[in-house]
């Protein structure tokens, strides 16, 4: 990840899947009810919630940029049935986080 984005976002979105992945999978399995796949929602709403504090301690990222990078890594981590997550979440977050930075758009 280093190699692949500024050293910001690569913290970032690697942090998001240590932190998240866990999450999904303790909240998800003591409050899970909403089953999608072997997944559940519950499970993707904690990765959110650990993934947005991440954003909100990540150094040298803007605020907005973390937050919109914890959605995604949210819904890449959701939508990622059949595909190594820890790869992916990671790639998928960093790329969208980064293209936000140096488009202009923050």
């Amino acid at each position: 990840m280093i190699a692949v984005y500024p050293k910001p976002v690569a913290v970032a979105a690697m942090a998001f899947i240590i932190v998240g992945d866990p999450a999904a999978v303790l909240i998800g399995q003591r409050y899970g009810k909403h089953f999608y796949g072997h997944r559940t929602f519950e499970g993707s709403l904690g990765f959110l919630a650990a993934a947005s504090v991440v954003a909100l301690v990540a150094p040298g990222l803007p605020l907005a940029v973390g937050l919109i990078g914890a959605f995604v890594a949210a819904v890449t981590e959701a939508l990622s049935f059949n595909i190594d997550d820890n790869a992916t979440v990671p790639l998928v977050s960093g790329l969208v986080m980064y293209l936000l930075l140096f488009t202009g758009w923050f």
